[in-house]
């Protein structure tokens, strides 16, 4: 009766860290549940049908020795055609044996969420959180390179302490190592976490509604901070939805040396705002001709057709966007047309998956 629900478990309660904006910081310490409990139970959902599981423990790697059996315990049970396991991990503690179990993990049956929140040590100083920033992107990259792991990461935007050019950079040197989202959050305040204490030190000022996200700070102004909210709209969209590898990667200009991700992308918030506001929802269609538009002042339009609709097929669509027509050659056209004859064969729900 669980087998089309996500489950949400846990194996632990309280966290070893102390972040200033989490309430998990005012947790006295750390403890699991007893190991045998935990495999009962979990063993009772899969028997059930529970195939997703989203393990909620605050850093699930926080003792290595009990998130090893728990992988252990998952590891034949999650084969090619089905499960997920989604852990919320803190990227400076994967040791070697964490590194080999999530080899051993079919591709696409991992879903780890990297908390990194900032790359700047001061910053994460100020907000009591460890940060070692080489530490993180090597492992980011092995995760990337040896694991077949999805990865997610998390940037917050308004941390005490971090300008704009200090997010910047550590937006750069996430986005430089491709993980497959990278999660751009307003910084909020929890009634009760220990960020209230540093609301003069750092001048964090907070809208008086819920969810009471950042309006500025001594050293991020309104000015600044507020259009950070439509680029993490428009970038949930382009990057993280994951429909425009190609195009993203020319958009961002990943190939380029010293290309700055954040400096290009803002550019084309600014674009896309001067047409089509952000304030109001964006098709897919509409965001497909505003792409192929600024691709075309960055490269050939023919190029940017090719990408564009590379990305447009990709994610499922069979037809050719108006504006991309006058540009595609003929193999483009011809991939158009396989997609098209192979459609006529499957079911419409089938024909969705087709690549």
């Amino acid at each position: 009766d669980l087998a089309r629900r996500v489950v949400y478990v846990e194996s632990s309660r309280g966290c070893p860290y102390r972040c200033a904006f989490c309430m998990s910081a005012l947790e006295k310490k750390l403890r699991f549940f007893p190991r045998d409990a935990t495999r009962e139970s979990l063993e009772r959902l899969w028997a059930r049908g529970t195939r997703v599981f989203k393990f909620v423990d605050r850093s699930f790697n926080a003792v290595t020795d009990e998130a090893l059996w728990l992988l252990e315990f998952f590891l034949p049970k999650l084969t090619e055609e089905e499960g997920l396991l989604h852990l919320e991990c803190t990227p400076e503690q994967l040791d070697e044996r964490l590194f080999a179990l999530f080899r051993s993990f079919p591709a696409g049956r991992l879903q780890l969420e990297l908390g990194v929140q900032t790359l700047n040590p001061e910053v994460a100083h100020h907000i009591q959180r460890p940060c070692h920033p080489e530490r993180i992107l090597h492992n980011l990259r092995r995760l990337l390179c040896e694991t077949g792991a999805h990865l997610h990461t998390d940037l917050i935007v308004g941390l005490p302490g971090e300008d704009l050019h200090s997010f910047a950079r550590g937006f750069d040197q996430l986005v430089a190592a491709e993980p497959h989202e990278v999660q751009v959050g307003i910084l909020k305040r929890l009634r009760g976490a220990p960020l209230t204490a540093m609301t003069e030190r750092f001048g964090l000022r907070f809208s008086s509604t819920a969810p009471y996200e950042v309006l500025a700070t001594d050293a991020l102004p309104f000015e600044q901070l507020y259009p950070l909210r439509r680029f993490a709209k428009l970038w949930d969209k382009v990057y993280n939805s994951g429909h425009f590898p190609r195009s993203r990667r020319l958009l961002l200009q990943l190939d380029e040396p010293d290309a700055s991700a954040f400096a290009n992308f803002a550019v084309f918030v600014d674009f896309v705002e001067a047409r089509h506001p952000l304030s109001r929802g964006i098709a897919l269609m509409r965001l497909v001709e505003l792409l192929f538009e600024r691709l075309s002042l960055l490269y050939s339009p023919e190029l940017a057709a090719a990408a564009v609709l590379d990305d447009y097929l990709g994610s499922g669509h069979n037809d050719v966007p108006r504006i991309l027509r006058p540009y595609l050659d003929p193999l483009a056209q011809e991939r158009v047309r396989e997609r098209r004859a192979a459609q006529l064969n499957h079911a419409k729900r089938q024909a969705r998956h087709l690549g």
